[in-house]
């Protein structure tokens, strides 16, 4: 996905399976969207010179990212989020919060000028969780334990319960938020409904 001039509302999206030379899953240039219950999981950067295998944000004031899922993204420079300039003096903020970043080389790099400011995110699996300026509050650490699909929640995951009020009040799914004692990260909110249960079927002789 390429985003490019605008102020998209974007709500319940899954980028996935994706590939790039920047910004392996979604691309931001000169755009300023607000993307709500995001999976940006699975996509990869190519090349030596590949730069954000997950998100790409160049040029951008102001994208804001609530309750984002950003997972097993690979290739290129290594970093799931890349925030950058233009080369002319063009740079990049980007608000995040209530967000999951687990299994890259380096969660979120940012280029001199540029800011990053992340509040109530989960790290994982990260050889490295971040580098430049990055500011962030309310990290926490621990496994997502996702289900099979890579990203809906399971009770083992550290980031049930572990999120901020940011005004989001369904999940991807349609399910409500908060549920339990708090909001969840990432792009899942845990329910009664995703506690699977195992299926017994009875023989009759």
């Amino acid at each position: 996905m390429f985003l490019i001039y605008g102020t998209p509302s974007l709500d319940g999206n899954i980028i996935s399976g994706n590939t790039a030379h920047k910004g392996g899953g979604l691309y931001l240039w000169n755009s300023s969207p607000v993307l709500t219950n995001t999976v940006v999981a699975d996509n990869q950067a190519t090349g030596t010179k590949g730069c954000g295998s997950g998100l790409y944000v160049e040029r951008s004031v102001g994208p804001c990212l609530l309750h984002t899922t950003i997972a097993r993204n690979t290739g290129g420079d290594g970093s799931g989020i890349y925030v950058t300039d233009d080369g002319y003096g063009h740079y990049s903020t980007i608000a995040m919060t209530n967000t999951i970043i687990v299994s890259h080389t380096v969660g979120v790099t940012v280029t001199a000028g540029s800011t990053a400011t992340l509040n109530a995110t989960l790290w994982h699996a990260n050889d490295t969780d971040y580098s430049g300026n990055v500011v962030h509050i309310n990290d926490r650490s621990g496994a997502p334990a996702f289900a099979a699909d890579g990203y809906h929640l399971t009770l083992a995951s550290a980031a049930v319960d572990q999120g901020v009020d940011a005004g989001v009040t369904t999940d991807i799914d349609g399910d409500t938020r908060p549920q339990g004692a708090g909001y969840d990260l990432g792009a899942d909110e845990l329910s009664s409904w995703d506690i699977y249960l195992p299926l017994v079927v009875k023989s009759y002789s």
